[in-house]
């Protein structure tokens, strides 16, 4: 859950100001480091630059008077968080919020952060023009640079008292600008330069530390959620300050009550239910000083099975026997887990995989059918019903009148539908095959092909036979009946399991 921040620039120290600016920047904790392989910097760049430049008197008529107090940290974190409310303004911005930081303990700066384009007046970048790709610009050996103070979240619990450890942070910050020098030493210029944010995004990430380890009343931390078809799933971010988390609720909507989870960014609480519900959650969270704070929050969990189109896709819509089966992914139909299916028809059978639904027909002959398709949730039952009208072996779309040419599949429709009934289908061990009462007594032939067109297996039939299948291999089979003059009387496609 992402909340949109609008920034007062102009502010004067008071209450309600260190409150808003304390409280509005959901990104911290979670920021990439500016070295990740997974971010374009000359794109960034490009980007953030026009936004810096008409933003940098925000940093002299407000930041001026931040310093000294947990404010100068507070601000600044609102003072990002504009940058990154514009960067989702932007086509593709997006992939970089939360604003990557720079831990100049850690990394040498990119040299894409020293090259014109990353100042608002590119004759900046002069002064660092000494800084090449052999001697970057590092301050992880520098003597003047010491942020040990703050390296593990035990030495954090250690200044109890936030102004102490503001004027430590803020000093040790004030040192960073000092021996880069250049536009990153004054004040009212630093701004101007991009690696400006990428640093102070990193100074956040220290403060957001700190405010998980003495969980801070101002903790920019929340319970996420999201929700579909049944399951409710809340995460809380990790933290390195953080040792545990306990979940709680007054509602259990199942027997399974809370599933629980985590992984390397989140702690996970899945919540199922089989109706439409508004459930209360608590999570407790135990920094690693011993300190707790509990989140709360209600949630809606929403159990409603999405409809599925009420006309079917193309490749559902004209069914042929030439294609075994006429599949349509549902992707993009969220929580369905499988369908449904009846058909008007015994010619016509559904079936479905997951998101995947197929159709497919037993014979040659031409006609319409409808089919109803119910959407099935894993959790949510059923949901609304749609009835589909479906076309069988029409010539327009299915490639030829006998698609399995030379099989002699294509049926004498002089005949009636019913000459002769197979069965079971699917089949295991035998094959039951009655020609009707009116023509009981003729004798036909059976021939039965495979998947590939080769003949099986040849027999005459009259009245009622059954056949013995039980050493066929698994798979698809055809089954062709002919009478005394060699025309096809039946086809019908099978499958022995």
């Amino acid at each position: 859950m992402k909340t949109k921040r609008t920034l007062a620039w102009v502010c004067a120290i008071t209450t309600f100001c260190l409150t808003f600016f304390s409280t509005s920047n959901v990104y911290a904790g979670r920021r990439p480091s500016v070295t990740s392989i997974n971010i374009d910097l000359e794109e960034l760049i490009s980007m953030m630059m026009p936004y810096v430049c008409d933003h940098i008197e925000e940093h002299m008529t407000s930041g001026a008077h931040a310093t000294g107090t947990e404010f100068f940290l507070s601000w600044h974190r609102d003072y990002i968080a504009g940058l990154e409310d514009y960067l989702l303004t932007i086509p593709g911005g997006d992939k970089y919020v939360p604003f990557p930081a720079w831990d100049v303990t850690k990394d040498c700066l990119p040299m894409a952060l020293l090259a014109p384009e990353a100042f608002c007046d590119p004759e900046d970048a002069d002064f660092y023009s000494d800084f090449s790709v052999q001697n970057p610009l590092c301050l992880t050996d520098n003597s003047q640079i010491d942020f040990d103070d703050f390296d593990t979240c035990e030495k954090l619990c250690t200044l109890t008292n936030v102004d102490v450890f503001s004027n430590l942070l803020e000093g040790q910050h004030n040192a960073v600008h000092t021996t880069i020098g250049g536009v990153m030493g004054p004040m009212a210029t630093s701004p101007m330069a991009a690696m400006f944010w990428f640093y102070h995004a990193w100074i956040d990430e220290i403060y957001y530390d700190y405010q998980v380890a003495h969980m801070r009343d101002e903790l920019p931390l929340e319970i996420e959620d999201e929700t579909s078809c049944g399951e409710l799933r809340l995460k809380v971010l990790k933290s390195e300050c953080l040792s545990s988390i306990s979940w709680s609720t007054p509602m259990q909507p199942s027997d399974d009550g809370i599933i629980t989870s985590e992984d390397n960014d989140y702690y996970y609480a899945t919540i199922i239910g089989s109706s439409d519900q508004m459930v209360t959650v608590a999570a407790t969270i135990t920094s690693v000083c011993n300190k707790t704070k509990t989140l709360s929050g209600t949630f809606n969990l929403d159990c409603t099975v999405p409809e599925i189109p009420s006309v079917p896709p193309l490749d559902l819509q004209y069914i042929c026997l030439d294609a075994f089966e006429n599949c349509f992914d549902f992707a993009n139909v969220p929580c369905v887990n499988g369908y449904e299916v009846t058909s008007s028809s015994s010619k016509i059978i559904g079936s479905s995989d997951g998101s995947t639904l197929c159709l497919s027909t037993l014979t040659t002959r031409k006609f319409v059918a409808t089919v109803k398709v119910t959407p099935l949730s894993e959790y949510c039952g059923s949901g609304a019903t749609q009835t589909w009208t479906v076309y069988v072996n029409y010539p327009d779309y299915c490639p030829t009148d006998d698609p399995w040419g030379g099989l002699g599949l294509a049926e004498n429709p002089s005949l009636p539908e019913a000459a002769v009934s197979i069965f079971p289908n699917p089949f295991n061990n035998k094959l039951e095959l009655n020609v009707n009462n009116g023509l009981m007594d003729q004798m036909f032939q059976v021939s039965v092909f495979n998947a590939l067109g080769e003949k099986v297996e040849t027999t005459l039939l009259q009245g009622a036979s059954a056949l013995d299948t039980s050493h066929y291999s698994g798979g698809i089979y055809f089954v062709v009946v002919t009478n005394a003059a060699g025309q096809t009387i039946h086809s019908e496609k099978l499958m022995k399991y």
